[in-house]
């Protein structure tokens, strides 16, 4: 009996069964960050906490602890930022100035020279241009980019100190052959499904690194999904590190994954939709209700899907039928057969991918200096090793 009542109160803890009603519940994850709301369900599998950015489902295998905490905390990562609702944007027409400049700057052989550069534009210019720390990671790469670096040049680059493969804050990156920051390239950010390894889909996708695309494949943060606060984060601050490591184009970036890593595309896109210029979803649960469609307003969408896939193919054809009915770009390839599409079926997705025109509205090129700031808070510069 004494256990059964110790087993009780230990599960009543957890769940906050013991606190008042009007009282919030903060659930610690094991890599530190946190999030404050609401408790509405716990199963011996999920807990699923309301806060006010919505519902949210986290794997009870990634909670370190849950407690009780001040009403209105909101959502915090280990660092101590929250997930905007929207993120910052500038518009077409300054991104072609700022693209002149930093064209100018990169052609210039010194550091002084460039700073000078720098401070004959105004304040709010000199914001959004690249700082000489991140210019001399940009010319660092090019130097290193002709030379192969592992199987196929691939490297590993992450924003956690120490990191290695078998822990978080780490992506798989390939640049193409003719990478140089004379120019901005496009970038492929490919989400790996439930096998929680960004090795296979990096495969699957490595085609647009021929066709002139930085290719990026994360690894989760842990085992949850893509979709969670804590992993969209974490997905920024790889794309931030990416940023002061290679001159991107912001606005050439795509966004597709497989499995869970399509279901997280989905949530990530209509989420915050001005960072995308196209996307894609193999295999993948959009677990959105279709009114969040209306924010691919921008973003051409391709969905590949089979027809005998476990997760069922009604959810992506109620997508792409209200995608249809909005008039919005979007390709649909149904396929007769199971979870994983054929390889050449991938490679055609990919190629779709890669051949993503800009946005020609805005801009997020201060999205990405705020993810870069949120990756510098994790380690003073970015670093990589060969896989």
């Amino acid at each position: 009996m004494m256990a059964y009542l110790q087993s009780f109160f230990k599960r009543a803890l957890l769940v906050g069964v013991l606190s008042t009603a009007c009282a919030e519940t903060m659930i610690t994850f094991k890599d530190g960050s946190t999030v404050t709301g609401k408790l509405v369900h716990r199963t011996s599998n999920a807990f699923t906490i309301e806060t006010k950015s919505g519902t949210h489902t986290f794997l009870t295998s990634t909670v370190r602890s849950v407690k009780h905490a001040e009403p209105g905390s909101g959502y915090r990562s280990a660092s101590s930022l929250e997930l905007p609702k929207q993120l910052p944007f500038i518009l077409h027409e300054h991104e072609v100035k700022i693209q002149k400049i930093v064209d100018q700057l990169v052609r210039e052989p010194s550091s002084e020279r460039r700073e000078a550069i720098r401070q004959t534009f105004p304040r709010a210019v000199q914001e959004l241009l690249p700082s000489e720390a991140i210019m001399a990671d940009w010319l660092s790469a090019a130097e290193s980019s002709t030379r192969k670096t592992g199987k196929a040049g691939k490297e590993i680059l992450h924003y956690v100190p120490k990191a290695t493969k078998k822990t978080p804050g780490y992506a798989m990156v390939q640049v193409p052959k003719t990478y140089s920051p004379e120019k901005a390239w496009p970038v492929l950010i490919a989400l790996h499904g439930t096998e929680n390894k960004p090795g296979p889909i990096f495969s699957s996708f490595q085609s647009v690194v021929s066709d002139g695309c930085i290719l990026v494949a994360p690894q989760i943060a842990s085992r949850n999904y893509w979709s969670e606060p804590v992993q969209m984060q974490h997905l920024y601050k790889i794309l931030g590190t990416v940023y002061r490591k290679y001159r991107i184009d912001p606005t050439r970036i795509m966004l597709a994954g497989g499995s869970g890593g399509g279901m997280g595309t989905w949530r990530i896109t209509t989420t915050h939709p001005s960072l995308w210029c196209r996307a894609g979803s193999f295999s993948g649960a959009p677990a959105i209700q279709v009114q969040r469609l209306r924010a691919l307003k921008d973003i051409p969408f391709y969905v590949l899907h089979g027809t005998r896939d476990h997760i069922s193919i009604e959810g992506p054809r109620a997508m792409v039928a209200e995608l249809k009915r909005l008039g919005y770009e979007h390709v649909f390839i149904e396929y007769d057969g199971d979870h994983f599409p054929e390889p050449k079926q991938k490679t055609e997705m990919a190629k779709w991918l890669a051949e993503a025109t800009p946005r020609t509205t805005t801009s997020p090129r201060p999205a990405l200096i705020q993810f870069a700031q949120w990756a510098n808070a994790e380690t003073a510069s970015p670093s990589s090793s060969t896989p």
